[in-house]
């Protein structure tokens, strides 16, 4: 089962992390790595490759293509062969973890996730509220 590791700025991380296990439970070999303002990119980088040494396989969801926790979890991809996607959010934790127990591949399951991220975002006004 491969590993997934959340990183974002402040809590982002571990909030995303927590409302995932609300939803399926405690869940194995998921990680959050939230960058605090006391963290300086050096002390961030430490934190991260830490939460990465135990894993073979894994996906690090991160929360903003260009951020800091984003562009420093590109050493990790570097030196471990991983991915990292951008953009992270529920729905796609959410398909990333389930893709786990299912069978799939880490590709395939990285493409399910994407499309769920994006499926995910929607606006919901007085036209289109659910029961009208």
């Amino acid at each position: 089962m491969f590993a997934i590791v959340v990183v974002g700025h402040g809590e982002f991380s571990t909030g995303l992390k927590n409302a995932a296990e609300m939803i399926l439970g405690e869940q194995e070999n998921l990680e959050a790595v939230p960058l605090l303002p006391t963290d300086s990119p050096e002390s961030y980088l430490e934190k991260l490759k830490e939460a990465t040494n135990l894993y073979d396989e894994l996906v690090i969801l991160a929360d903003l293509k260009g951020g800091t926790p984003g562009n420093l979890a590109s050493f990790v991809v570097k030196d471990k062969k991983c991915r990292c996607i951008t953009g992270a959010n529920l729905p796609m934790l959410l398909e990333m973890v389930g893709s786990r127990f299912s069978g799939i591949g880490i590709e395939e399951a990285i493409s399910a996730a994407i499309k769920a991220g994006n499926t995910g975002i929607y606006e919901i006004n007085s036209d289109n509220i659910l029961g009208k």
